[in-house]
């Protein structure tokens, strides 16, 4: 359920206040502004979880197993009717040091 959480939160939106954004998609004519609300949505075709993988310690990272990813999947396709893009490991330069079984320390 943690993950559909964050999932939920980031297909459905949320609003940022007084950041510099690019107005215009065209390199060539766009300027930075400041706007007084900007509406942040991501299509979860386009939605890549990042989640820990057995170096998750519980405390720092939340371990999730493949089949609460699986079950988190199969929620986001039965709610928007697409699944999200894919995962990858949060934080990737922690990969394969300890507690995974693998040779790095």
């Amino acid at each position: 359920e943690a993950i559909m959480v964050r999932v939920r939160r980031l297909v459905e939106g949320y609003t940022v206040s007084g950041l510099p954004l690019l107005l215009n998609n065209d390199s060539s004519t766009s300027s930075l502004s400041k706007v007084d609300q900007y509406e942040v949505k991501v299509p979860p075709s386009k939605l890549v979880v990042g989640i820990a993988n057995g170096w998750g310690d519980g405390l720092k990272f939340c371990k999730v197993g493949p089949s609460a990813v699986r079950l988190a999947y199969e929620s986001t396709l039965a709610e928007y009717g697409e699944g999200f893009l894919g995962v990858m490991f949060w934080t990737i330069e922690e990969e394969g040091k300890g507690g995974d079984g693998g040779d790095d320390d």
